[in-house]
């Protein structure tokens, strides 16, 4: 069964609109000895870009994060937290290009509806405002925010204020 350690180091400087993120996940299967490392950075609220090294044993995994934190940390990044994560979500799993049976039972808790909708819709906005050859992904993703939205509608008692939000953001023209 697939274990993961998380840090993520951000970047921010108002003046020059830079708001980044730098993940690292640590992969690691006691039972197989696979230990991997995925990188993953970007844009914070967007998903962003990721690399995927296999390394040979834990030492090489933590060296290979350590190595690319102090490089981070000395571009002025800084520490925003560092945590053991109590499964594996199936999305990392997919990245760090683990696809087994047994690995995606291992996956961690299905994801608060809230926190997922509300990276939808900081998608859907970024999309919305970008050039033409997006709107058709804007729509894409208008469709999935609205199927979404019924099933919050129907699941969740307590939602009127992110209906309200989510409902602003649909009915807004792209």
């Amino acid at each position: 069964m697939y274990q993961a350690q998380i840090t993520e180091v951000q970047y921010q400087d108002v003046n020059r609109n830079s708001d980044k993120f730098y993940r690292c996940y640590r992969l690691w299967d006691d039972e197989t000895g696979d230990h991997r490392v995925v990188f993953q950075w970007g844009r914070r609220g967007a998903k962003g870009q990721s690399n995927v090294n296999v390394t040979g044993s834990e030492r090489e995994s933590r060296l290979l994060i350590a190595r690319k934190l102090d490089e981070k940390l000395g571009k002025g990044y800084h520490h925003a937290y560092a945590n053991d994560l109590p499964g594996v979500p199936a999305d990392i799993l997919h990245l760090a290009g683990i696809n087994t049976d047994r690995s995606v039972q291992a996956a961690s808790r299905p994801q608060d509806p809230f926190v997922r909708i509300a990276v939808d819709v900081d998608t859907c906005r970024r999309l919305a405002m970008g050039d033409q050859s997006e709107v058709t992904k804007a729509v894409v993703m208008r469709k999935s925010l609205q199927e979404q939205l019924e099933a919050l509608r129907t699941s969740v008692s307590n939602a009127e204020g992110q209906v309200e939000v989510v409902d602003m953001i649909l009915s807004a023209k792209v």
